[in-house]
């Protein structure tokens, strides 16, 4: 039986493929979001930061994986009073059942 390892994330060539697909589909502000996240584990968060303000912007507010990991950015940053207004702005966008799970993910698996 063959076993296989799954590679460690190539986090540039995902935010090439990114990058290619906000090309080709100019509305798919999850695209952005996505390169924040890779922006952010290359430890470029300047970039991390614009383009998930980008896909917050694009989406006007109503993604709110986007405003949850702007969010997380900014705490994780110290910059406390921005990351409020973003998370208080994703909640908003959220059903109460997506609300309940953000919570539980929040408290128990971080």
């Amino acid at each position: 039986m063959k076993v296989l390892i799954a590679p460690q994330p190539d986090y540039r060539r995902a935010l090439s493929l990114f990058e290619r697909a906000a090309k080709v589909f100019p509305d798919y502000y999850e695209a952005y979001t996505e390169m924040g996240v890779a922006h952010q584990h290359l430890g470029e968060g300047a970039e991390a930061e614009k383009a998930l303000r980008k896909s917050v912007e694009m989406s006007a507010s109503r993604y709110p994986d986007a405003l949850f990991l702007l969010s997380e950015m900014l705490n994780d940053e110290g910059r406390l009073q921005m990351a409020r207004v973003s998370r208080g702005n994703a909640f908003s966008r959220m059903t109460l059942f997506g609300a309940v799970i953000w919570n539980w993910r929040v408290r128990w698996l971080d």
